[in-house]
């Protein structure tokens, strides 16, 4: 009952996944949150085998599943009852969440890989993503202006 292993999944950023299963994990372990029962587990995983396949497959999460994912994880360790003299006002070690501007950034990726490639020597220089074109705020503006 306490062996668990984490970032099984593939196609995924694996240290905010890691932090969030590893958050979750602590919280049954420790009784503040309850897995769901076996028969709903059981159904879960026929799901994922039905929609994604078995072997590799059922563990590839590409986005946007592996934000969908680590959100709804984050969203069920929020969920566990405060505890006093735990930090965070008594929640503990939060997972990660990831708001719109993370989400849209993960969906840029492998073309914000590209771009840095693309600098060759060059890319060293580079410490943000506005650096090579990827500017969220600008992106929101523009979104905004053709709502308008």
């Amino acid at each position: 009952p306490t062996l668990a292993f984490p970032v099984l999944n593939l196609k995924i950023v694996p240290f905010p996944l890691a932090k969030t299963q590893c958050a979750a994990m602590a919280r049954v372990w420790s009784g503040r949150l309850s897995l769901p029962s076996k028969k709903e587990m059981r159904d879960w995983e026929r799901e994922i085998i039905r929609d994604r396949g078995d072997g590799k497959s059922f563990h590839v999460l590409k986005f946007p599943l592996d934000a969908e994912t680590l959100n709804g994880l984050e969203r069920w360790v929020s969920s566990a009852p405060r505890v006093d003299g735990l930090e965070n006002e008594g929640n503990g070690k939060m997972g990660t969440f990831w708001n719109e501007k993370a989400i849209w950034m993960r969906s840029k990726f492998p073309q914000i890989k590209r771009a840095y490639a693309e600098r060759g020597e060059h890319r060293f220089e580079v410490r943000t993503a506005e650096e090579l074109g990827f500017d969220y705020e600008r992106y929101k503006e523009e979104e905004n202006n053709r709502v308008d």
